[in-house]
């Protein structure tokens, strides 16, 4: 069974870059060669993230700081955000576009056809490239 970390303050990119050094991802990282590193926030609305209905930018900004501290560049934001709802909507209401890495709208995307455990599903291409 793995480990659980509880971590508790105000400062959410300091708190997201000690977590991925106490889990050694930089190391995880070494075994590949120049990943394309895939981020997953929460965006479901176009909603600032105090409403706690998406993700800090302030804790994806961690991750990325960590990873580009790494050497570790290539770097993209994959989202789609609930069905009703407008994903580039949300990246600007959440303010994601100041995060300076390439943001991809899932719904936008095209699907491939995989086969999980003989269950025939689509998945988004752009999920299919990222190698973490």
């Amino acid at each position: 069974m793995g480990k659980l970390y509880v971590m508790y303050g105000e400062d959410a990119q300091q708190m997201a870059y000690t977590l991925l050094e106490k889990l050694h991802v930089a190391d995880e990282l070494a075994k590949l060669d120049n990943p394309v590193i895939g981020i997953k926030p929460n965006l479901v609305v176009a909603q600032p993230a105090q409403w706690g209905a998406t993700t800090d930018p302030e804790l994806v900004r961690g991750v990325i700081n960590y990873l580009q501290q790494h050497g570790y560049t290539n770097i993209i934001i994959l989202e789609s955000a609930w069905v009703g709802d407008s994903t580039e909507q949300a990246f600007a209401v959440c303010g994601y576009h100041d995060l300076g890495v390439p943001l991809f709208d899932l719904k936008k995307d095209e699907s491939v056809p995989c086969e999980v455990e003989g269950t025939r599903i689509h998945v988004c291409k752009k999920a299919i490239e990222v190698d973490y």
